[in-house]
């Protein structure tokens, strides 16, 4: 498998959201916090994000045994 182009679609942290024109959400305001201090806000409050942008939030999933099994 050969190295994921730092773009929004690839992020670790995009929060996939119908309520977006692009189907697509920064989750990075949501997971900059610890596991047990996590709550859901309206998805309009995380930013609309392109498929082929990126930041300098990008991260790389984390190597999992499924992932390429459904992904």
């Amino acid at each position: 498998m050969g190295e994921l182009e730092k773009y929004c679609q690839n992020c670790a942290l995009l929060t996939m959201s119908d309520s977006s024109p692009t189907q697509m959400r920064c989750g990075a305001k949501y997971y900059a916090k610890p596991p047990s201090h996590r709550v859901a806000e309206k998805m309009s409050s995380y930013k609309v994000v392109q498929p082929t942008h990126s930041c300098v939030k990008w991260q790389q999933h984390s190597p999992s045994v499924l992932r390429d099994k459904f992904h």
